[in-house]
């Protein structure tokens, strides 16, 4: 019974050959072409994971150092504002004295000006009664044509 069913869908005795060939052929491909094969990809696929751990261990460390870096930044910037304010301050005081020296200066010079020129109009002024009393005389000589002492 078995063989007339294996003689009605065509399979006789180059069946085993044909099982054989294929056997001997799907080994000798495994060991010769389909083992390092398997072994190419597994090695691509352990230096490809490796590399990107790799890429995401210098990802951290530059991100670590970009953190680091702005930190350092931010410390700076705000030293060098401190500093500019500092500076900032040491000017405005610098001025504010300057222009007190320049006034108290100026005032000394303004006190002097004005004294002396009171002193000289005080002279002036003795000088101008001084002769005013001399032509006064003069003038009371020439219209009474008499000699005045004064």
């Amino acid at each position: 019974m078995l063989a007339n069913i294996l003689k009605q869908l065509g399979i006789n005795e180059t069946l085993w050959i044909q099982l054989g060939i294929f056997t001997a052929l799907f080994l000798l491909l495994r060991f010769f072409y389909f083992g390092p094969f398997l072994r190419l990809i597994e090695l691509r696929e352990k230096e490809t994971s490796g590399a990107e751990k790799d890429a995401a261990e210098l990802l951290k460390k530059a991100e670590a150092n970009e953190a680091e870096y702005s930190a350092k930044l931010g410390a700076v910037r705000k030293q060098a504002r401190e500093s500019s304010e500092s500076i900032l301050a040491r000017a405005k005081t610098d001025a504010v004295q300057r222009v007190n020296t320049a006034r108290a200066s100026t005032k000394e010079k303004i006190a002097t000006g004005r004294s002396r020129v009171i002193a000289e109009a005080q002279a002036a002024l003795e000088s101008a009664r001084a002769q005013a009393e001399r032509v006064a005389g003069m003038i009371v000589e020439k219209l009474m044509n008499t000699k005045v002492d004064l």
